[in-house]
């Protein structure tokens, strides 16, 4: 993803110069200086929110993963603060122990449980803000957990990680608008959504994720038969 150049405060100005509003500047910037509580620092924060849920581009991936615990006897745990969704696959157990794969919750509940299914958490499920696992866990596990949160709340010489500040600069010009009752409400949003899908067509902050379709043997089966077996048995 590309670098940008401007901090919270430059990008909110550029906006506000846009709008041309005296009175919009005399609530955001009185002082021809951002406010602590400006109306466009919280446009601003909503929209690279909105960006992050809708758009999970790889920049929104933790930096750091979460430690999670699997505890004996138990078949949940609760999501992390702030985590938007889960990196697929993205749970590893500690000292190389291995790595769950994510299945629907449909597949989890056909796992048995109870104290002699017991074992090593093999795969999970997120329904709503809480992993299913299984087996349940026969002693307690640690692990990471890789996953896509919000970025943390802008601070005045913060520099946003985003794909094209450009964007965040003529979304602030039409939420202007819609304070004036100019355009309709919506106006700002809608053309944020309509800038999504252009950098998904522009293969701008791809996915971390891999774009092929995972082998599950699962569903599909080992390859064990004779590719030649339509020719009969040899000497036959």
């Amino acid at each position: 993803m590309s670098a940008n150049r401007h901090t919270r405060d430059e990008i909110i100005n550029r906006g506000l110069d846009l709008a041309d509003s005296a009175a919009l500047d005399q609530h955001d910037r009185p002082a021809g200086v951002v406010d602590s509580g400006a109306f466009s620092i919280n446009w601003l924060q909503d929209v690279i929110d909105m960006f992050a849920k809708e758009f999970p581009f790889s920049a929104t991936i933790s930096p750091t993963p979460d430690t999670v615990t699997f505890s004996a006897g138990a078949s949940t745990f609760s999501a992390p603060s702030l985590m938007i969704k889960d990196y697929r696959n993205g749970i590893l157990l500690a000292n190389n122990a291995g790595r769950l794969q994510r299945k629907s919750l449909d597949v989890l509940l056909n796992v048995r449980t109870g104290s002699g299914a017991r074992g090593k958490p093999l795969i999970y499920a997120l329904a709503g803000s809480t992993f299913h696992f299984r087996p349940e866990a026969d002693v307690e596990y640690t692990g990471t957990l890789w996953s896509y949160k919000l970025p943390s709340v802008l601070a005045s010489s913060t520099v946003p990680d985003f794909p094209d500040e450009s964007i965040l600069v003529d979304y602030i010009w039409l939420k202007a608008q819609e304070w004036h009752r100019l355009v309709q409400a919506g106006t700002a949003y809608n053309f944020a959504r309509d800038q999504i899908k252009k950098l998904i067509a522009a293969g701008v902050g791809n996915e971390a994720e891999p774009d092929d379709i995972p082998y599950d043997s699962d569903f599909a089966g080992p390859f064990d038969q004779d590719p030649n077996a339509w020719m009969g048995k040899v000497g036959q």
